[in-house]
């Protein structure tokens, strides 16, 4: 698909971003460069969930967008690092909403 084509989706697609931290599932998103696709990594409690959450987002509805799910398992402390201990922690999930 043209990026043309897809630059259609942009701005419902941010909005759906936006809808996604506001409800503490995002934990990193963007554009890869070139614009030839993204990454992002979003919490869920079952990977189901995130697919679910996935086939909301206006792009994957309009066709410009597929996604490749992958879980996670973090590595067990003290190894994950500071940016992981705030994701896994209380102040985080306590943010988490349904969509």
């Amino acid at each position: 698909m043209l990026l043309d084509e897809v630059n259609k989706y942009l701005d419902d697609h941010i909005e759906w971003l936006t809808l996604l931290d506001q409800a503490g599932r995002s934990v990193v998103t963007g554009r890869r460069e070139p614009p030839v696709g993204g990454i992002m990594i979003i919490s869920g409690d079952s990977i189901m969930e995130v697919r679910k959450l996935l086939s909301t987002d206006p792009f994957h509805k309009n066709g410009c967008a597929a996604y490749h799910v992958h879980e996670l398992v973090l590595n067990p402390d003290p190894v994950k690092g500071r940016l992981m201990e705030y994701f896994t922690g209380s102040e985080f999930n306590s943010n988490n909403t349904d969509l």
